[in-house]
């Protein structure tokens, strides 16, 4: 972890600037991020070091990658014919009225 002197430091020498929120975010997250890394690494006396983070497994689909589904047209139904004909018949009819022709 950081010292906290280090930390107010930075902080106030950031605040001194008068920055828009965001630009102050991004220059935080630029200084801290190297400064802990450097500080997990070096381990400290009478702790134990980190361990692994357990890997979940994963499917052995997700493994293969996303597949993307194939569009599969079949050939046309008699309902899908009979709503084109009464949609080429009406075609200022709302849909509606498109399915109470097209019925059987």
């Amino acid at each position: 972890m950081l010292p906290a002197d280090t930390i107010a430091e930075i902080t106030t020498n950031l605040a001194a600037l008068q920055l828009e929120p965001n630009i102050a975010a991004q220059i935080l997250a630029a200084v801290f991020a190297p400064r802990l890394r450097s500080a997990q690494e070096i381990p400290q006396a009478g702790l134990e070091p980190p361990s692994k983070p357990s890997r979940r497994r994963s499917s052995k689909r997700a493994r293969s990658g996303r597949r993307k589904r194939r569009y599969r047209r079949s050939a046309p139904s008699e309902a899908r014919e009979r709503a084109i004909a009464a949609l080429r018949d009406n075609p200022d009819a709302t849909p509606t009225q498109i399915a109470k022709l097209a019925k059987p």
